[in-house]
C-alpha cells in the first residue's frame, strides 16, 4: 500500500505542477471573465447599465485585446468607464507605438455608449497617453473632476487622487445616485459619500489563494486585501468593486494569473428600495 501512494505521489504531484502551470501561464492570462452585478437604488428611475473596464494593460495588440472590445460593445451599456493602465512597455519609442494601435483598434471597434465614454488615467498612463483615444468617443481625464450624466452623479479621480485615503466630497450632488471611479482602490478606505465605488490597480493579485480567494499580493499598501478582489458591501451601505482588469503586469513580472482570471464588470442600476 505504501509503494502504491508513493508511485501515485511521485507521479501525480509533477502532473499537477505542470497542470497548474499550464493554467497560469497559457490558459488564465486570456481567459476573460464578464462579471455581472445589479445594484437597486431609489435614486433610480430608469435602468442604467455600466460596463467598467480597467487595467487593458498591455505592450502588444492582438485578437485578446481585439476580442476583448468586442465583448465590452456586446454588453450594449448605456455608460463605458476604464479605469486606467492601458499600455506597459519599457521603451519610450515601444509605448508610442503601442498607443498607436490601441487608437486603430479604438477607432475600428467603434465603441459607443448614449450617456458617454470616459478613461482615468492610471500609474503607467504617462504624457501623451489620451492620443490612444483620439477621434473616438472615449473622453480621457487627467484631473479630478464631477458631472452629472442622467440620473447618476460621477467623480472622476485623478491617478494621485485615487491612491489618497481622503473624503471627496461632492456639494453639487443633489441626492442623485453618486458613482466614484479611480485607478487605485486607495481612496474607497475613506468614507466616501457615494453607492457605488470603482478601481483597478490590483489585478486581483494576479495569483490568488485557492478556495480563499485572496490574492498573495495586492500592490495597494494597507487596503485590505479581501477589497482588493471582486465586490465588498462597504459599512455606509456603498459597493465597492475592484476589478481583475483585463490585461495584466508586464516588465519583470511573470506573465501569468492563477485563480484569477482577467475580467471586467457589467453593472446594472435599476428602480427600487435597496
Amino acid at each position: 500500500m505504501k509503494t502504491i501512494l508513493k508511485i501515485a505521489l511521485f507521479i501525480g504531484v509533477p502532473i499537477a505542477l505542470l497542470a497548474c502551470l499550464v493554467d497560469a501561464f497559457f490558459y488564465e492570462p486570456t481567459a476573460l471573465v464578464v462579471r455581472k452585478t445589479t445594484i437597486t437604488s431609489s435614486k433610480i428611475t430608469e435602468p442604467i447599465t455600466i460596463v467598467f473596464a480597467t487595467d487593458l494593460q498591455t505592450d502588444n495588440i492582438g485578437r485578446y485585446e481585439r476580442r476583448t472590445l468586442q465583448k465590452i460593445k456586446e454588453q450594449n451599456a448605456d455608460l463605458i468607464l476604464f479605469g486606467g493602465d492601458y499600455v506597459q512597455t519599457s521603451r519610450p519609442e515601444e509605448r508610442q507605438a503601442v498607443l498607436l494601435d490601441w487608437n486603430q483598434l479604438f477607432r475600428e471597434v467603434d465603441l459607443q455608449a448614449p450617456l458617454g465614454i470616459y478613461a482615468v488615467q492610471g500609474n503607467f498612463d504617462r504624457e501623451q497617453w489620451q492620443t490612444m483615444f483620439e477621434g473616438t468617443a472615449v473622453v480621457p481625464l487627467e484631473q479630478t473632476l464631477t458631472k452629472s450624466i442622467g440620473e447618476i452623479r460621477i467623480t472622476f479621480l485623478s491617478e494621485k487622487d485615487s491612491g489618497t485615503v481622503l473624503p471627496v466630497p461632492d456639494e453639487g450632488r443633489d441626492d442623485k445616485f453618486r458613482v466614484i471611479v479611480g485607478h487605485r482602490p486607495n481612496y474607497a478606505m475613506a468614507t466616501q459619500e457615494a453607492e457605488l465605488l470603482l478601481a483597478g490597480h490590483t489585478h486581483g493579485g494576479q495569483v490568488q489563494i485557492p478556495l480563499l480567494g485572496l490574492p498573495i499580493v495586492t500592490a495597494s499598501g494597507s487596503l485590505p486585501r479581501r477589497w482588493a478582489t471582486g465586490m465588498t458591501p462597504m459599512a455606509n451601505g456603498a459597493t465597492l468593486i475592484v476589478s481583475h482588469g483585463t490585461g495584466m503586469e508586464r516588465g519583470i513580472a511573470p506573465r501569468v494569473r492563477f485563480y484569477c482570471r482577467p475580467d471586467f464588470w457589467v453593472i446594472r442600476l435599476i428602480p427600487g428600495k435597496k
